[in-house]
């Protein structure tokens, strides 16, 4: 086997399905180190998604408009931007983050930014998350799906507020910590 610092080039052999369901799939991959040994991992293959800072203009300088929303896999709420699955085959991610805001929290998005890209977990998943800031924004009839949908809070929190959170550590979802920093990055100082 190679130094620690080799960094040849790895080479995917296959992959073999272990299970495939409406959103992502797992596998076992077989991979060649570059000394020509190969070795399996199990990952996950993820359709993508899309992720929103919603931010509405108060008085007392902008708010974002977040969900508090069961999680299964903590067995608690988690407190996040909007954000939904790439699961509309061919759809601009601009129009799938526009209408996961229309269905979660009830606004129409007048003007979008992409904010940039997030790879969530690549040691074991090619899940891509693509952020956006999303603004002047107009209500309309939510259109939730899913039971955890149905049951998830709207909540409007200070820009500051959030980004508070964020470094107190009370928001720990990683969509949600590199989408307020892109926008905070975007937007420049916000008191």
């Amino acid at each position: 086997m190679g130094s620690s610092g080799d960094t040849g080039v790895f080479r995917r052999v296959g992959d073999e399905t272990i299970y495939s369901g409406r959103v992502f799939r797992v596998a076992t991959r077989t991979l060649q180190a570059p000394d020509g040994s190969r070795f399996t991992r199990d990952i996950v293959l993820h359709l993508g998604a899309v992720a929103a800072v919603p931010l509405v203009e108060r008085a007392g300088g902008p708010a974002v408009v977040m969900v508090r929303q069961y999680r299964a896999a903590l067995d608690a709420p988690v407190l996040e931007i909007p954000a939904g699955k790439r699961d509309v085959p061919d759809e601009a991610p601009d129009k799938t983050v526009a209408r996961e805001l229309a269905e979660e929290i009830g606004m129409n998005v007048g003007s979008l930014l992409k904010l940039g890209e997030l790879l969530t977990s690549p040691g074991f998943s090619d899940e891509r998350c693509i952020i956006f800031l999303a603004r002047d924004l107009t209500p309309c009839p939510p259109e939730r799906h899913g039971f955890e949908e149905q049951a998830m809070e709207v909540v409007e929190i200070p820009f500051a507020e959030a980004w508070a959170l964020v470094t107190a550590g009370k928001i720990l979802d990683a969509k949600t910590v590199v989408g307020l920093a892109l926008a905070r990055e975007a937007l420049g100082p916000i008191r």
